[in-house]
């Protein structure tokens, strides 16, 4: 967001709960698909999502909303300009009481309704303050939900779920031009995250569970981009993290799971170096190519416990009731992340692209008690093949052919054996995935827009060649149609997604029979469905700036399936969804 990765620096995780930034204060988004490791570095793994909330013109939006689900939203975005000074502030405010549903459509039958858990509130605030040297940017984030996090509680009436996240980011950075020749860039980056959960695990209202988990840490990052002649640059830079303080608390006294407790005992740094060179071969030939070179230190975490009696650390010899264990994170050395690309402009209306690009995902600090047995991070190797052309006036296409291999990905199973929690990860992953794009843009009219797009992809699990990965649909489609009447605007927005399978799960049928048949598929697997919006947007002419907007959700009250999981064995039909939803706004631009 604004250049700032939201990425959880310990945990390698992006939690989408710290990002509550309302539509209306959004300019722009910018979208790299494919492994982005050069620039972006660990996690940048299948691509990469920049929102960008500064604007450059003089406005004031003022917005609010209302819809169904008790749904409201409120905010304004102030943009100013002077002179060579830009700044934008935006504050919103909104809540939902979320999906109405029976619990029977997911799980066990029962009559409690899912409402009372679904209620969200969020609020987020933001500044950024930018001239022709100097950017900055400061947001601060809030969200309250009742969603559950770990199962669902229905069988409690009394408590319900509670999720609270924080998160406050800050960057600096300038762009000072050295020569007409290099250009120089560095920024600073801090970021807190904290959050806190409050579930009830088991049901019972007089044994609720709690976990906190908090983190900051610092990014600075600084490179020259330089001409070297005409037709080539050359970029050399520098990345450097690092995470000072980090804790999770976990309390699930049921488990014996009491004041379970993890901290750095070192800081976690990331070091990376990275160099960019681009190179126009001809007028219509550019070659471009990157590398990244880039290591985690070791470090050591410490986990103090005040267990239960029944509880053994799987990694511990040790029973008594309590105890201190500390783990340290290997050292891999560097991981090489280079990148390629070759543009190639047939004529003035194509264009194709050859790209190949490798990315890393690290371990995240929630394995490294495990790290110590030789789990190594994960890598994915991307090739592409992109088309771009003009066919006429009026269309546009967009095609890709991809190839994307993923290499030593942590297969993880976790069960309970003699109260004693114990987990298997190891480095036995292997995925490949072919797959084709297509996008066309039609204007058959000035005030008629239709874009259709499909992405197929067929990905086999190596190790398992019978069992096609879960929770991933073959097929995705988009179908958007936009019309302009005088000072209307409506758009039908369709999506198809089709059928998509739950977890396969590879554990013996007999535990005590080792030629017994594996369990299979935990679950039941989600159908195809389409899903169709309706949104208006009227803008009178007679007050100009004022414009008001309705967005109808699942027109034909058609639910969004998911396939179930094994976290929750309560939750196995997989049907939860949304139906009909209506939000009405307005907004006022001066």
């Amino acid at each position: 967001m604004n250049g700032i990765r939201q990425r959880m620096s310990a945990s390698f995780n992006n939690p989408l709960s710290f990002i509550n930034i309302p539509i209306q204060s959004i300019e722009r988004i910018e979208i790299i698909k494919g492994p982005a490791s050069v620039t972006y570095g660990t996690g940048a793994f299948l691509g990469v999502v920049n929102i960008i909330t500064t604007s450059q013109e003089n406005k004031t939006d003022v917005y609010t909303s209302i819809g169904s689900q008790d749904t409201y939203n409120a905010g304004i975005n102030i943009h100013r300009k002077e002179n060579n000074l830009y700044y934008t502030i935006n504050v919103g405010i909104g809540k939902t009481d979320g999906i109405d549903q029976n619990f029977k459509d997911i799980g066990l039958d029962t009559n409690l309704l899912i409402s009372k858990f679904m209620h969200e509130q969020f609020g987020y605030a933001g500044i950024s303050v930018n001239n022709e040297y100097i950017y900055s940017s400061l947001t601060i984030d809030r969200n309250t939900n009742n969603r559950p996090m770990v199962s669902l509680p229905y069988l409690s009436d009394k408590y319900e779920t509670r999720s609270d996240y924080y998160s406050f980011k800050y960057i600096l950075g300038t762009n000072y031009q050295i020569s007409d020749n290099i250009l120089f860039n560095a920024s600073y980056q801090y970021k807190y995250f904290k959050t806190e959960l409050v579930f009830d695990l088991f049901g019972l209202d007089y044994n609720m569970e709690t976990q906190v988990l908090a983190e900051n840490a610092h990014e600075t990052d600084a490179n020259f981009k330089m001409h070297l002649f005409k037709k080539s640059y050359l970029s050399l830079g520098a990345n450097y993290q690092y995470t000072g303080n980090y804790k999770d608390y976990l309390d699930i006294p049921l488990l014996g799971f009491t004041n379970h407790i993890k901290t750095l005992n070192s800081p976690m740094e990331i070091w990376g170096f990275y160099g960019r060179l681009g190179w126009s071969l001809t007028n219509d030939i550019m070659f471009r190519s990157g590398v990244k070179l880039e290591k985690i230190y070791p470090y050591e975490l410490q986990l103090d416990a005040n267990k239960g009696n029944d509880y053994i650390d799987p990694g511990s010899t040790i029973t008594d009731s309590s105890f201190v264990a500390t783990y340290t994170y290997p050292d891999y050395g560097y991981s090489v992340l280079p990148e390629f690309s070759l543009l190639w402009n047939l004529n003035n209306k194509n264009s194709l692209k050859l790209i190949y690009a490798k990315a890393v995902n690290k371990l995240s600090i929630f394995r490294i008690n495990k790290a110590q047995s030789g789990i190594k991070p994960e890598y994915i190797h991307s090739f592409e093949i992109n088309h771009t052309g003009i066919i006429s006036d009026k269309v546009s296409i967009n095609t890709s052919l991809f190839y994307n291999n993923y290499t030593d990905l942590i297969a993880t199973e976790f069960y309970i054996e003699d109260n004693t929690s114990i987990q298997i990860a190891n480095n036995s992953g292997k995925l490949r995935t072919i797959g084709a794009e297509l996008a066309l843009d039609y204007r058959p009219l000035d005030d008629l827009h239709i874009y259709l797009a499909g992405n197929y992809n067929n990905s086999e699990d190596l190790n398992y060649k019978s069992d096609y990965p879960a929770f991933s649909p073959k097929f995705l489609g988009t179908l958007n149609i936009s019309y302009n009447i005088r000072t209307f605007t409506f758009a039908l927005t369709n999506h198809y997604v089709s059928k998509t399978e739950p977890i396969y799960s590879y554990a013996l049928s007999d535990p005590n029979d080792i030629n017994s048949a594996p369990v299979g598929r935990v679950g039941d697997s989600a159908p195809a469905y389409l899903n169709t919006g309706l949104n208006t947007i009227y803008k009178p002419k007679f007050i100009k700036g004022i414009s008001a907007n309705v967005r109808i959700s699942n027109l034909f009250d058609q639910k969004m399936y998911y396939p179930v999981n094994d976290i929750n064995d309560l939750s196995f039909k997989g049907t939860l969804g949304i139906s009909r939803t209506i939000l009405a706004g307005v907004s006022y631009k001066f």
